[in-house]
């Protein structure tokens, strides 16, 4: 806390430095600085105020360097608590048996010599440690509020005009529409008008829409407008705007930076005029110049709402003007003066920073030396290890037909033997050799018994369905046998649908080399029961080892390493582990390490055990969405560059035993992004601090399965009528148990929020899985026929969800699926969200009927592909966008419908056939 408020200050004083030192050039050189140039100028101050990079120049909030310095190199030596106090040694006795360890000792015990400073007094150090905590407490909740306050006005104003401004538009008429058409042929920006806009403007950041005042308009002045907000739309000024106002109230306490707002949007206008008139001759310039004159007269957008006006302050329009009466275009010697003074500028930039503070830096080897076999009597007990139910699953058993008596034990040396010889009930044994699935005879042709050819966008992939108890092993030492294919859009080895398949000690990649691609190295897809086992996984593959929808993977001796994006990843899965292996040299060298090395969505029982990581370039080391039972047990992570160490939506992860020194950034600056996080915790459920994390030793940690049953409620009694199944449920677990094809359920509750499952989030079943988003998951349906969800009634039953990223629920892959007699939504009002209300993706012949469809969400009704979708006396309202959202859709019916208090009261059409409303074709 005390570090990130220095950081804070010595930021805001270099920005302030910067904001002063170009005010000054801008009053100096005025119009001989280029407009271009000036934008990026502050944004260059701007991201100066954002990002925490070490400069040159020692600022008095970070004065105190060598105090900083000093406690580092304590805790290096002696074990201290994150608020400084000593921790006492457990092996020893007493109340002052910390202070009595002798030197020898206690560098036997951690490996590393202890120096002992000048004697001081403790506990006048323990209590000054804690009045100053105390202080930076108090300092830190002040900045929170004022910044929250500043942000939380602009949101609010923002989304409180944007409703406003929505509730009254209006669309554009065809001849407006062929001219943006003709200027953007993209479905982003809309063009609309309102009554409410005094000016022509741009706003929102992921849907923008363009909205003009309600007038004629002659075609070059509707020209010039457009090409104005379409300049801006591609320039990514919204998004600049954005951050500005973010960073801004990070900075609220600085005077010194209240001018930076109004000088970045004059030269944003300035930018784009400049951007404009280099395209134009000077009797369109003439006439750019009347059409800003022509829209003097209206009011520019108050700065607190976050959107681009054509409109400025008079002021600024004089500047404008100006602009344009004396533009020419910059001679090769300009713009090497403006990159130069570019380059001055950042050089200040980087100067004006926060001091690198000296660490003292210990050789992980050496820390661990201390921790070896040798030295650590006994591994760390896992809580769940010792108080875990009985799982679920049964655990994969290894197949061998000499141990089995119903397999079959088959040997191979080529890829044709190979693909001829899969099937269940086996035990595949590959001579040593490379097997090249490229060179296989049929190579992406018709499917035969138990394998596939998909097709990929450079060739085709295997893919091994429907196999049960398959192993397919090496016949020599791990190392030699090698499978490997040559499109880099295609994995290796994709299972589906297969039921305990076992791999054994085999080499699979693409290339040695890491590469641009899409495809993995193993690709597990609706799997149970796969264990990998000694085997070595390499690039280009974009990830080594993903499972989606899957329950018991586990990898044991595994080594992954030159994968182009990461290591692992599961999704909606149950019970995944890496055991005992090493993840190196992943993250693509020539990229910005945007991607996560380890990554679980929507999982329960995500595990990484005794695991060696190092040499590895990612966006984050571990990425946690909405999952349950996430450890990192007895793992050495060293020598690796991450943006972040963790960033954690939901349960919080599990971390003992774990090394976590020698790396970028240094386990101090895991915790970045505090919005996002979940801190991991310790065997007793405690938080753990930066500190605590740096501090953490190795020690090798036991495995454990997952103790969490799949399922959390008993489906009710019910009764089979016609071949269809009916269930009568009052909680939400019922609801989800009965989740199936060929399923009726009736919904005897008055309300059933989603939020309230005992297992929200984590894994679902096999006929649903939790969609993460950014603030909750998502009920998906999925893979299911004949399902029928009745409520008592539209005003009776209602079925919501808390999620306003999320859709309340979804349906995918479905057939014959009815939504009937209720109500659903997120809350009573519409609002700025992502998730629609009701979702549907791949479907077939579903239909909704009788119901109620309310904001916030997006849409009341939102469909890709699908066919043949009804919708029958529903009422759609107070959702933020459309009543329906339709998008390469055949078929859709209307009858009886209703849409209002909407965002749009409309349906919204892309690639769709067939829809209808009242039995009246709907075009689009």
């Amino acid at each position: 806390m005390a570090q990130f408020l220095k950081t804070l200050l010595t930021l805001s004083l270099a920005g302030g430095a910067l904001t002063a030192l170009l005010l000054l050039a801008e009053r100096l050189l005025g119009r001989r600085i280029p407009s271009r140039a000036l934008y990026l100028a502050w944004l260059l101050v701007l991201l100066r105020l954002a990002l925490p990079v070490p400069g040159l120049l020692a600022f008095p909030a970070a004065a105190d360097g060598g105090t900083a310095a000093l406690i580092v190199a304590e805790s290096a030596q002696t074990p201290r608590s994150y608020y400084g106090a000593e921790v006492r040694d457990p092996e020893t006795a007493g109340p002052d048996a910390a202070h009595d360890v002798p030197d020898d000792a206690a560098e036997s015990r951690t490996g590393v010599r202890t120096v002992d400073p000048e004697p001081v007094k403790r506990a006048d150090d323990e209590s000054e440690a804690q009045r100053k905590m105390t202080a930076w407490t108090l300092a830190f909740g002040l900045w929170a509020v004022g910044a929250s306050v500043c942000l939380g006005w602009q949101l609010y104003a923002y989304f409180r005009y944007r409703r406003a401004l929505f509730r009254s538009l209006r669309p554009a008429t065809a001849a407006e529409l062929s001219v943006l058409n003709a200027l953007n042929p993209r479905p982003w920006p809309l063009l609309w008008h309102s009554p409410l806009a005094d000016s022509p403007l741009l706003l929102g950041l992921l849907r923008p829409v363009i909205v003009l005042p309600v007038r004629e308009y002659s075609p070059e002045t509707l020209d010039g407008i457009l090409r104005h907000e379409l300049c801006h739309w591609r320039q990514g000024d919204l998004a600049a705007k954005w951050f500005a106002a973010a960073v801004l109230s990070a900075h609220w306490f600085n005077p010194l930076l209240w001018p930076l707002r109004g000088a970045l949007d004059r030269a944003c206008e300035l930018s784009c005029d400049a951007a404009l008139l280099r395209d134009m001759d000077r009797n369109e310039q003439q006439r750019y110049g009347e059409l800003l004159l022509s829209l003097a007269a209206a009011r520019p957008l108050p700065r607190r709402v976050v959107a681009l006006s054509f409109a400025t302050a008079k002021r600024d329009l004089k500047e404008r003007l100006v602009q344009i009466m004396k533009f020419k275009k910059r001679s090769k010697a300009a713009l090497a003066l403006t990159l130069a003074a570019l380059l001055l500028l950042g050089g200040c930039a980087v100067a004006m920073g926060p001091a690198a503070v000296p660490q003292a830096k210990t050789d992980p080897a050496e820390l661990s030396a201390g921790t070896d076999a040798a030295s650590v009597e006994e591994t760390i007990p896992t809580e769940a290890s010792a108080d875990a139910a009985e799982s679920p699953l049964p655990t994969p058993e290894p197949l061998r037909a000499d141990e089995s008596g119903n397999g079959q034990e088959i040997t191979v040396s080529t890829v044709d033997g190979f693909l001829a010889a899969l099937g269940s009930d086996r035990v595949i044994v590959l001579e040593p050799g490379n097997y090249d699935l490229t060179t296989a005879t049929g190579y992406g042709g018709e499917a035969r018994v138990g394998y596939s050819w998909a097709e990929v966008r450079d060739g085709y992939e295997l893919v091994l369905e429907g196999l049960q108890r398959l192993s397919i092993v090496s016949a020599a030492d791990a190392g030699s046998v090698n499978i490997l294919t040559e499109p880099r859009y295609a994995n290796v080895l994709r299972l589906e649908d297969c039921r305990t398949v076992e791999l054994v000690g085999l080499t699979a990649g693409h290339t040695l080399q890491q590469g641009e691609c899409t495809g993995g190295v193993i690709r597990i897809d609706g799997c149970d029961n796969v264990s990998i086992q000694g085997c070595d996984l390499y690039g280009c593959g974009s990830i080594g080892i993903e499972a989606v929808n899957c329950r018991r993977v586990l990898a044991t001796d595994t080594v992954i390493e030159e994968c182009s994006y990461g290591a692992l990843r599961a999704q909606n899965s149950y019970d995944f582990r890496f055991e005992g292996g090493e993840i190196r040299n992943c993250g693509w060298r020539s990229s910005d390490g945007c991607f996560d090395l380890l990554q679980t969505i929507a999982t329960t029982g995500f595990s990484v055990v005794n695991t060696e990581i190092s040499g590895n370039r990612a966006q984050l080391m571990l990425a946690d969405s909405w999952c349950a039972e996430v450890k990192l047990l007895g793992c050495r992570v060293h020598d690796n560059e991450f943006h972040e160490g963790m960033r954690n939506q939901g349960a919080s992860p599990l971390l003992l035993g774990c090394f976590l020194r020698g790396n970028v950034p240094e386990p101090r600056l895991w915790y970045v992004d505090q919005r996002y996080m979940s801190p991991a915790v310790d065997a007793e459920g405690n938080e753990l601090t930066p500190d605590d994390l740096e501090r953490m030793e190795w020690q090798p940690c036991e495995s454990d399965s997952v103790g969490i049953p799949v399922t959390t409620a008993e489906k009710p009694e019910g009764k089979v009528v016609d071949g269809i199944a009916e269930y009568r449920v009052s909680t939400v677990d019922e609801l989800l148990a009965c989740i199936g094809s060929n399923t009726r359920i009736y919904l005897d509750a008055a309300l059933f929020d989603l939020t309230t499952a005992a297992q929200f989030g984590g894994y679902g079943s096999a006929h649903y899985y939790w969609q993460a988003t950014f603030d909750g998951p998502g009920l998906v349906i999925c893979d299911v026929e004949n399902l029928s969800i009745v409520g008592q009634g539209k005003d009776a039953t209602r079925l919501e969800s808390l999620p306003r990223y999320a859709d309340v629920l979804s349906f995918y892959n479905c057939e014959n699926c009815t939504v009937e007699n209720l109500t659903a939504g997120h809350t009573r009002g519409a609002g700025q969200c992502m998730g629609d209300v009701l979702s549907f993706r791949d479907c077939r012949g579903c239909a909704v009927s009788g119901c109620g469809l309310f904001g916030c969400g997006v849409n009341g009704i939102a469909a890709e592909i699908c066919s043949d979708l009804s919708v029958t006396d529903t009422e759609l309202y107070d959702c933020s966008e459309y009543g329906a959202d339709l998008r390469d859709c055949d078929g859709t019916r209307f009858e009886g419908c209703a849409i209002y208090d909407c965002g749009q009261n409309t349906v919204w059409q892309s690639g769709c056939t067939g829809t209808t409303w009242d039995g009246e074709a709907m075009y689009q």
